[in-house]
């Protein structure tokens, strides 16, 4: 909104934003459309195999104005969605619901109450103030257009101590899979920025951060430069020391809660956990999975016994 100010626009009342997802999401039940400026028609099948031809593929590199292909797109299919036949609203408004709980389109508005409801639905994109461990990791690109191309895999260590604060070290590998191409995938430098529990400090072993970040929500962040060589892999270390990673419940046990946000939209990401529990205490019941295949958030909490 400030941005959009800024540019000497009108206020606006709210924001909408969304990745190509929530158009294929669309496309799937409305049927390909039309793109007349660009004498074209895309579908979910090709949709991302049009974008990249439009907006990324040598032969439109040269033109400044090749990413109004992407506005041109969504207006259209944005249309065809306000234009629809009763008989696809259900399944409009389920596949609008799916793209918002996998976070492919976002929401925020300045009236209260609506705001309050999509905060609750998790439709709004904000960090939530959570209790117990928690991490995020937002990239953003130089120049390369390999996204598509990279996996990540998180090896996050938990280490617990008997007052429920822990040292939390999380090691970021950072694969790229495409093969080397001079404009969209020279390398995969980008800006990390990596967010920690709630209340948490840098801590020993830590790679030296490029620059310090705003806490977003009480979680504290700091940020790197990392870039990924194609066909070839970056790290990035990052350990904290977290005051409040394990809490007593009411009924006297404790437990171990986990936010981790995904990188949105994206596959092939994958987190491995390890909780080391301090000497006497059990996991009541299960213990939390060792690998997570990053393709929602996970939320989720175990109960553990003090002995």
């Amino acid at each position: 909104m400030d941005l959009w100010q800024r540019g000497g626009e009108a206020p606006v009342d709210g924001v909408v934003s969304f990745t190509p997802g929530l158009l294929g999401r669309i496309l799937e039940v409305t049927g390909p459309v039309a793109v007349p400026s660009f004498g074209d028609t895309v579908s979910a099948a090709n949709l991302y195999e049009r974008l990249d031809f439009h907006t990324h593929s040598d032969a439109v590199l040269s033109d400044p104005n090749r990413k109004d292909f992407v506005a041109a797109l969504a207006e259209v299919t944005l249309q065809r969605l306000l234009e629809s036949p009763a008989s696809q609203w259900t399944a409009l408004a389920r596949a609008v619901g799916a793209a918002l709980d996998n976070q492919q389109a976002m929401a925020w508005i300045q009236d209260g109450s609506l705001a309050e409801e999509l905060n609750r639905r998790r439709w709004d994109g904000a960090f939530p103030a959570t209790r117990g461990d928690f991490f995020a990791a937002g990239e953003f690109s130089y120049a390369a257009k390999n996204g598509r191309g990279l996996r990540r895999t998180y090896d996050h260590h938990v280490a617990l101590r008997p007052d429920g604060s822990a040292g939390v070290t999380t090691t970021v590998t950072i694969n790229n899979t495409q093969a080397p191409h001079p404009n969209s995938n020279p390398h995969s430098l980008s800006y990390i920025t990596l967010y920690g529990p709630s209340g948490a400090v840098l801590a020993d072993g830590t790679d030296q951060p490029a620059l310090s970040e705003a806490e977003v929500a009480n979680h504290p962040a700091a940020a790197w430069f990392r870039a990924a060589q194609p066909m070839g892999q970056t790290t990035l270390k990052v350990s904290w020391d977290a005051p409040e990673i394990a809490f007593k419940t009411e009924d006297g046990t404790w437990a171990y809660n986990l936010w981790w946000k995904r990188i949105v939209d994206h596959e092939g990401d994958v987190m491995n956990l390890k909780v080391d529990l301090p000497q006497g205490w059990q996991w009541n019941g299960a213990p939390p999975p060792e690998r997570f295949d990053l393709t929602r958030d996970v939320i989720q909490s175990w109960s553990i016994n003090a002995g």
